[in-house]
């Protein structure tokens, strides 16, 4: 059967799909988390899974189940189709590293008049939708288990973006040999922290854009208090302790665990 729904949109200029709107008069009500970046079957089909499992753990908002996908006719899924993750200027790198470092749109659906129209969010509005306990990276809020796991996914993400970089250096790929080939911790630490510098570059350069939209969306006030640059919100994701780890792994993560679980 066709989806009828519409899909929701995306912002120009970040390329971050709107959020769902609703004031403090409703944090009284029961909620749930809506995936501001679905990963939904649709971005799996066109992009690798680590791609779509890393766009689905950097973004998640919570809202009130009726305003969500409750029984409530104003329920957002109920009249909008997740965006599509190659909607607007930005691609993936740029959707995930703006998401961890805290870009909010200013525009967003609100769902309160069961219109769902979008509305450009006031200064307060925007600090109250974008505070930690309403907007977050996936698991923040979560049993430890998910948490992990939704931060590797990230963590994986941009190890396997430098991996790909990596491998047509022939240092860095005779060092990736002997850490997929070694079984001593050792070994894996001490190259693993020699290549984690290298790595850092290559996604210093590969945020550059990123870090073009950052400035043009802090401009526009996208970006809460709480932010921390691309740069530096990568760095949190993969840490010198767990690089050698990552690489072992090929940057890949295990296909038969499911963000969605």
């Amino acid at each position: 059967m066709p989806d009828l729904r519409e899909m929701a949109q995306a912002d120009e200029i970040t390329g971050l799909p709107y959020h769902i709107y609703y004031g403090p008069e409703h944090l009284g009500l029961a909620s749930d988390i809506h995936h501001g970046n679905q990963g939904n079957i649709l971005v799996r089909s066109v992009f690798p899974k680590i791609v779509a499992d890393a766009y689905r753990a950097s973004r998640v908002h919570r809202v009130p189940i009726e305003f969500h996908s409750g029984g409530s006719p104003i329920g957002f899924h109920k009249k909008y189709a997740s965006t599509d993750l190659a909607l607007g200027i930005s691609g993936p790198n740029e959707k995930i590293s703006l998401a961890i470092s805290g870009v909010v749109p200013r525009w967003a659906y609100d769902m309160r008049s069961g219109e769902g129209l979008l509305k450009y969010l006031s200064d307060e509005e925007h600090e109250f939708l974008t505070s930690p306990e309403r907007t977050f990276v996936e698991g923040t809020h979560s049993r430890p288990s998910k948490r992990e796991r939704h931060r590797l996914a990230i963590g994986h993400y941009y190890a396997y973006q430098a991996l790909q970089q990596l491998m047509t250096q022939d240092e860095a790929a005779n060092n990736i040999e002997k850490i997929l080939l070694s079984s001593d911790e050792t070994v894996i630490r001490a190259l693993g922290s020699l290549m984690y510098e290298q790595s850092l570059d290559i996604l210093d350069d590969l945020l550059q854009p990123t870090m073009t939209i950052y400035a043009e969306a802090k401009k526009q006030g996208m970006v809460p208090a709480w932010s921390r640059e691309p740069h530096l919100a990568m760095r949190e994701y993969l840490p010198a302790a767990r690089f050698g780890e990552y690489l072992q792994a090929g940057g890949v993560a295990d296909e038969s665990e499911s963000l969605a679980a």
